[in-house]
């Protein structure tokens, strides 16, 4: 089920009755790489169906300057930054997962 994302999350642009984006999370995530430039394609992974069908209904999303802006503001370059696993999970991973 869809998450609404609004305004208290910094992510609205006036849509709707609400004013809200209807989307999940990942959807903005993957219609904001896809904003960064032509010459950029969000490449997404999905091993279940439902999270596939997710994932392609970013490309309904267009998200405009005030609305990357908005993202900028809540998530500032360098915010996301390091692994995504502490090094004790690492070990426990794929080797091909382990970073460098």
């Amino acid at each position: 089920m869809p998450r609404t994302i609004g305004a208290s999350r910094g992510f609205a642009r006036r849509r709707g009755s609400k004013g809200h984006f209807c989307c999940t999370n990942a959807q903005i995530a993957i219609a904001w790489v896809a904003a960064q430039g032509p010459d950029i394609v969000p490449l997404v992974g999905a091993c279940k169906r439902e999270r596939l069908s997710e994932a392609l209904g970013s490309v309904d999303i267009e998200l405009n300057d005030e609305d990357l802006a908005s993202i900028a503001r809540a998530v500032p370059n360098g915010a996301a930054a390091g692994y995504r696993y502490t090094t004790a999970l690492l070990s426990e991973l794929d080797s091909e997962m382990r970073p460098g």
